[in-house]
């Protein structure tokens, strides 16, 4: 029975898979101000209960209607799972802080004090014959230390409250500055474990159907932020490409945009770049899994209607610190200007922040490489540093421009300007 998890937070994959679930991840579209500013329209001011649950129901309605309108001849999942999570305090609803001052003030606020922090959570069952759509509210009540004003602004610096409900963690740093909590635990991490056995059991299934023996445990053979390789990698989807591992196919394809020159010249490989050392390439990426401490993992990316192999992304995981990722795109020359290099590197970020658990993404590319700069731009990298004669490259100093993306930037950009699949890249 397959499981889809319409959320892209990694505490709630990392909940699941510790529970002996394995689900499959399709990170939502819902612009959720705007369902909320709906529903006040329609309804008025919602409860902070009542808003997770609306938000929740958005999401997995959002990806499940998505995935039933594939027509790729993958495998229909069974059950689509939506989330999402606010700290209600004073009676005012608290999501994700807009920036670091925010934060630091919520903690001001918080300290020394009580909220409840809300997990909506809604369930749609895709089984033919069954058609079922349900969903409840799991509230804690949290109790927050009394911290300094200097332990705030080290726990702000860190970055982590920025990315979370509430602006606080119980199963990171923040678990430091909670003192107590009253109901469900998993509920404060994004996910309540009993409530969705509950709502499994009133569409006929029980947990313990869902069970994978490979997926219980610590989470050794992949899981986000481990930093150990993820070897369960086969596919990321979007509504044009596939990006998957590559296959023996691949090598000519591989060795005909490999060797064009225009493809080449700020890359590291030489031209012409043979098939065989496609092939020899290709076979070395078998064993091969992303998120592997330093090494790069090349990632085919083809077409969804037709399967032609268009080119690839790439992804190095730091040697010393999983959170940390480089990423890289080439493209054949004919797959250029369609906007396909956006949709993928828009699909590895959603994968890297939303499953792996990355915390910052890095890109580089010589300053002359201006289609570069302009792909890493649009999909929302912030410029950092230019780099004088950083690199001996073919012969001759070159100067690099350096690109970064925190995962508390990527859903905020995602809610503003969902990636323009139409632009060129």
């Amino acid at each position: 029975m397959i499981l889809v998890l319409a959320s892209a937070s990694p505490a709630r994959l990392a909940t699941l898979r510790s529970a002996g679930l394995q689900p499959q991840v399709e990170v939502s579209g819902v612009d959720e101000d705007a369902v909320l500013a709906g529903a006040a329209e329609r309804f008025g001011s919602l409860d902070p209960a009542d808003a997770v649950l609306l938000l929740a129901q958005a999401k997995a309605q959002e990806v499940a209607e998505r995935l039933e309108s594939r027509e790729d001849g993958t495998a229909r999942p069974d059950l689509v799972l939506g989330c999402d999570s606010l700290l209600e305090l004073d009676g005012m609803a608290l999501g994700k802080p807009a920036d670091a001052a925010d934060a630091v003030a919520r903690w001001k606020a918080m300290r020394g004090r009580s909220g409840v922090l809300h997990t909506g959570h809604w369930l749609v069952d895709l089984r033919p014959g069954a058609g079922g759509t349900l969903g409840a509210t799991s509230s804690t009540t949290v109790h927050f230390a009394d911290l300094s004003d200097a332990e705030i602004d080290a726990y702000v610096a860190t970055g982590e409250p920025l990315a979370v409900a509430g602006a606080f963690t119980v199963d990171g740093l923040g678990g430091a500055f909670v003192e107590g909590i009253e109901g469900d635990h998993h509920t404060v991490v994004g996910i309540s474990l009993p409530l969705l056995r509950h709502l499994l059991a009133d569409v006929g299934v029980p947990l313990t159907d869902l069970w994978q023996p490979s997926a219980a445990g610590s989470g050794a053979e992949a899981g986000p932020g481990t930093g150990l390789g993820d070897a369960s990698f086969t596919e990321l989807r979007t509504a044009r490409l596939v990006l998957r591992r590559f296959q023996e196919q691949d090598a000519a394809t591989l060795a005909a945009y490999r060797s064009e020159p225009d493809v080449a010249r700020y890359q590291g490989w030489d031209t012409p770049f043979t098939q065989e050392q496609a092939a020899t390439f290709i076979a070395a990426l078998h064993d091969a899994h992303p998120g592997t401490p330093g090494e790069w993992f090349q990632i085919a990316v083809c077409s969804a209607e037709d399967g032609r192999h268009l080119g690839d992304v790439a992804v190095h995981t730091d040697a010393t610190d999983p959170g940390l990722a480089r990423v890289g795109v080439t493209f054949a020359p004919e797959a250029q200007g369609h906007g396909y290099a956006t949709e993928a590197l828009t699909a590895l970020l959603d994968h890297l922040f939303g499953v792996r658990g990355v915390r910052r993404v890095v890109a580089d590319c010589d300053v002359r490489n201006t289609a570069s700069a302009a792909l890493l731009e649009r999909v929302g990298f912030r410029h950092e540093a230019l780099h004088r004669a950083a690199s001996w490259w073919k012969g001759e100093w070159t100067d690099e421009h350096v690109y970064a993306l925190l995962a508390h930037e990527w859903p905020e950009r995602r809610r503003a300007d969902r990636a323009d699949l139409s632009e060129s890249g």
